[in-house]
């Protein structure tokens, strides 16, 4: 990896070209770009760790939560058509 993402000028990269890899000088990285890959593999290694866990161990509040969200939905819906039926029995019986 970290040879993909060196710096190198255009006569380096044709003499290494010309070279087994066992030859091959490393070019000379800059510090910036290894600064990047080095930050870059850490992002990647920390998104991992984060994807296999919750990929493998799931969390069972989640269960829960939906359970409770669905209970709540049911009332609220239960509540708008109470005000519905309300409002079309005052719309259908007016009251003097």
């Amino acid at each position: 990896m970290a040879w993909l993402v060196l710096r190198m000028s255009r006569f380096s990269c044709i003499q290494t070209m010309d070279k087994t890899p066992s030859e091959q000088t490393p070019p000379t990285a800059d510090p910036d770009v290894l600064t990047w890959a080095k930050r870059h593999e850490h992002e990647k290694k920390l998104h991992d760790a984060q994807m296999a866990q919750i990929t493998t161990h799931p969390d069972t509040t989640d269960n829960e939560a939906a359970i409770a969200e669905q209970q709540a939905w049911v009332r609220r819906r239960d509540h708008e058509k109470r005000l519905h039926d309300s409002a079309i029995d005052e719309i259908s019986h007016p009251h003097p």
